[in-house]
């Protein structure tokens, strides 16, 4: 069975992944690495195991290091 906290965050990961359009964002990690995805096909997922290629460097890791999501702010997925 999958922690809630770890369903939550692939919730919302895959809520900015399908974003239309889409908008490039970063997963803060717990020991502060910061992944860019900058492309939808760029990141990928399953359970607790988490897959971000980005130039230069492809990172294999857990969900439940995740702490956080930044959009830019400039970026409002509300349609306002």
């Amino acid at each position: 069975m999958i922690p809630l906290a770890v369903y939550e965050r692939g919730v919302e990961l895959e809520r900015l992944m399908l974003a239309k359009p889409f908008v490039p964002f970063t997963i803060v990690m717990e020991d502060g690495d910061r992944l860019e995805v900058l492309r939808p096909l760029a990141c990928a997922f399953c359970e607790d195991l988490l897959y971000v290629r980005m130039p230069g460097r492809s990172v294999r890791t857990r969900m439940h290091k995740i702490v956080a999501f930044e959009v830019p702010s400039s970026a409002s997925t509300s349609g306002e």
